[in-house]
């Protein structure tokens, strides 16, 4: 068994475990949704919408790519449902972050102290929890794209070097997001004017990682495969 299949193997196990944490987020998000829309904060209000889409999104894109990974005949099916998901999930965590942007950014350092610690009193734990493993997820899909890409760039193949290219970069820049929210929720007081620069990080790496779903698109929706294995 090569690289590539041992990572798969371990893939179907992680994409497992992150689909059950996604949805955990899920929960979390419809709470904080409901006490900020109730308020009538339209900002938050939009960003826990984003976040409800975002892990539902995930938590489809996660099982999908474990019927991929799991299975002995792939089904490409599930690999087009992974990226469309995928690609949802990034969407609503570019919303996501630019609201929550649009406060850390835009507004005194009071005011945005002040919604910062009502959005997350009590969730520190949890979200240190949830960014430290979408961290490791990411960069893990990170060095299974350099797996990838050094036996498609070697083999001449263009296309797919240049998807797995754009991948690894995608992986690292979204990774590099959670990692600064996970080290600023894992402390024991959080720094609220640390979060714009937290925000924007995580709004360059859900660009990226937009780029990088709708590019994986074009080979895992390929009309062509799909209607073979119908």
């Amino acid at each position: 068994m090569d690289a590539l299949q041992t990572l798969g193997s371990s893939s179907c196990v992680i994409d497992s475990v992150m689909a059950t944490l996604s949805l955990t987020n899920a929960g979390s998000a419809v709470k904080d949704a409901l006490a900020d829309c109730g308020h009538r904060n339209e900002t938050l209000c939009a960003a826990d919408a984003a976040s409800i889409v975002g892990a539902l999104s995930g938590v489809g894109s996660f099982l999908s790519s474990a019927v991929y990974q799991c299975s002995d005949k792939r089904h490409v099916g599930a690999q087009c449902a992974k990226c469309v998901l995928a690609l949802t999930q990034a969407l609503a965590r570019f919303v996501k972050s630019a609201s929550l942007t649009s406060i850390s950014c835009t507004r005194s350092q009071q005011q945005s102290k002040e919604m910062v610690h009502e959005h997350l009193a009590g969730r520190s734990l949890f979200t240190c929890i949830v960014d430290a493993a979408h961290s490791a997820y990411s960069l893990s899909l990170a060095g299974s794209g350099v797996l990838s890409a050094s036996k498609s760039c070697e083999g001449g193949q263009q296309h797919n070097c240049s998807t797995d290219a754009l991948n690894i970069v995608a992986s690292l820049v979204h990774s590099a997001g959670f990692i600064a929210t996970a080290v600023n929720d894992c402390r024991p007081h959080e720094r609220a004017d640390a979060h714009c620069a937290i925000h924007v990080s995580s709004l360059m790496g859900s660009l990226s990682m937009i780029a990088s779903m709708a590019y994986s698109m074009v080979d895992g929706c390929n009309a062509t495969l799909l209607h073979g294995h119908r």
